[in-house]
């Protein structure tokens, strides 16, 4: 039987991987601690795969860590709560609802819930193509349009039901998460979002999503306005380990780059471009600053054609190391941009990235922390789109094309003081809160309350190692295999 009287505190889950089914668990039981009522839904609806049947095989392996999971919190005093029925009409697909290019499903709306941003940002993650055609990937995007309408639906059933006084929720930004943060919307209740933080050992949880780049300001100054003494050596220290130290998601990314290797030298004025990782802000709306260009596309052709006008410069342009497994079209449109004096750095580039900024006469970014990095190298950083750092005065901020020709050409322009990164370096190292219940031991694997839960990966290592290698064979069918003879072979 269900309560009858309203929550506190409602988790609507519909992750099961570490360490974001383990953080949603975490604050359940910290609320309760505090003597909240807590109930916890898992939402069986998130499309975890592209392929159809690896999403029915990691599928029906998940349950068993959400069933874990419900028993500590039951042993615990939240509440869990199994979904009911869904009272509302059948989902409908693309076709069926005339969804038939990116801008018409970025727009598509049911009963006033903006759910086609969070079905745009997921198939753009999934793809890795910030410009994928609908209509070739049909079946994916029923698949996610689906999955945002039965969230979206089962949310909104379940707050008239529970009545709570807050959701907590994923991220924010996927098709299945906006179902749910858009049913809170329109019901007037308040949302928690959760994230692991940039260190793994601390989490996110928050009324604004991670990506909401006005917040992020908000606390990190008010980070540095409440820290104790000794916060300049703390700040000193995220920069001084560079590499990824710090960021445990993105270490593997960076294990291909060799230490001091760089390009070398032209004798031309250098301008290094780093490009930020394409799929997070595709399909964000909430709490970014307006800036000079629409987009980090637009901003680096723009750079391109700056550099070909004048026969003494160059550019380099440096893929995020992320972007390895980018779809054939996306990594087409980046190559296009290559020519005289352009040089791009793809994803699997030996090159240190530390080691280009510091050969650099100018580094350009749009959201990447190479932007404040390379500021602390002591070099003239200039951000031409939004990020947490913006407004520090630790990096140049033009806004509009003509006062980033200014900062690119002009010899005097000189770089920003390092002790205005500092904060930022505070901030990132001590951000959220530390994981009380469960123990993190990397990015992806942990124990709680000392006892590790079901895997998450239902795949023995052979069956494993044949999907990557026939992943891997058809990229390089793709033609997505480094081209002979470039730097990032």
């Amino acid at each position: 039987m269900r309560p009858e009287h309203g929550f506190d505190l409602l988790a609507v889950e519909v992750r099961s991987t570490t360490p974001h089914l383990e953080t949603a668990t975490e604050i359940c039981l910290r609320e309760a601690g505090r003597g909240r009522r807590v109930a916890f839904v898992f939402l069986d609806l998130a499309v975890i795969h592209p392929r159809p049947m690896m999403d029915r095989l990691i599928r029906a392996h998940r349950l068993k860590r959400v069933r874990a999971v419900e028993r500590i919190l039951a042993a615990h005093g939240v509440t869990v709560i199994a979904p009911g029925p869904e009272a509302a009409a059948a989902p409908r697909g693309s076709s069926e609802l005339g969804l038939n290019t990116l801008e018409a499903l970025r727009a598509y709306r049911m009963d006033e819930a903006a759910l086609g941003v969070g079905v745009v940002s997921s198939l753009v993650s999934f793809l890795m193509d910030t410009a994928p055609d609908v209509a070739s990937h049909r079946n994916l995007v029923d698949r996610l349009l689906v999955s945002a309408q039965r969230a979206f639906t089962a949310t909104r059933q379940l707050i008239g039901e529970l009545r709570p006084r807050s959701i907590l929720v994923f991220n924010g930004r996927l098709a299945y998460s906006k179902g749910i943060t858009e049913a809170a919307r329109l019901a007037g209740v308040d949302l928690l979002y959760h994230e692991v933080s940039k260190s793994h050992a601390r989490y996110y949880c928050e009324p604004h999503s991670v990506h909401n780049q006005q917040h992020a300001r908000a606390m990190l100054q008010a980070a540095w306005a409440q820290a104790p003494d000794g916060r300049a050596e703390v700040g000193h220290g995220f920069f001084s380990r560079g590499r990824g130290a710090v960021m445990p998601l993105h270490a593997p990314y960076l294990a291909a780059q060799q230490e001091g290797h760089c390009l070398p030298a032209s004798g031309r004025f250098r301008i290094v471009y780093f490009a930020s990782s394409i799929d997070e802000f595709a399909a964000v709306e909430e709490g970014l600053a307006p800036v000079a260009f629409e987009d980090q596309f637009a901003a680096v052709t723009w750079l391109v054609d700056w550099v070909r006008a004048r026969p003494g410069t160059e550019l380099v342009i440096r893929l995020h190391p992320r972007l390895r497994k980018v779809a054939a079209a996306e990594l087409a449109r980046w190559r296009g941009l290559e020519g005289p004096h352009v040089t791009l750095l793809e994803a699997a580039s030996s090159i240190d990235s530390y080691a280009l900024a510091a050969s650099a006469d100018r580094v350009v970014t749009f959201h990447s922390t190479m932007g404040i990095e390379a500021s602390y190298l002591g070099k003239v950083s200039i951000l031409v789109g939004d990020a947490a750092y913006r407004g520090l005065d630790c990096v140049h901020e033009p806004s509009s094309p003509a006062e980033l020709d200014r900062l690119l050409a002009d010899p005097t322009v000189a770089a920003k003081p390092r002790e205005n990164c500092l904060p930022y370096g505070y901030w990132l190292l001590t951000q959220g809160e530390p994981y009380r219940h469960y123990q993190p031991e990397s990015y992806q694997r942990g124990r709680f309350l000392g006892r590790r839960l079901p895997a998450d990966d239902p795949l023995p290592p052979p069956v494993r190692l044949a999907f990557t290698c026939r992943a891997a064979l058809l990229r390089l069918r793709a033609g997505l295999a480094p081209r002979p003879g470039s730097l990032g072979g």
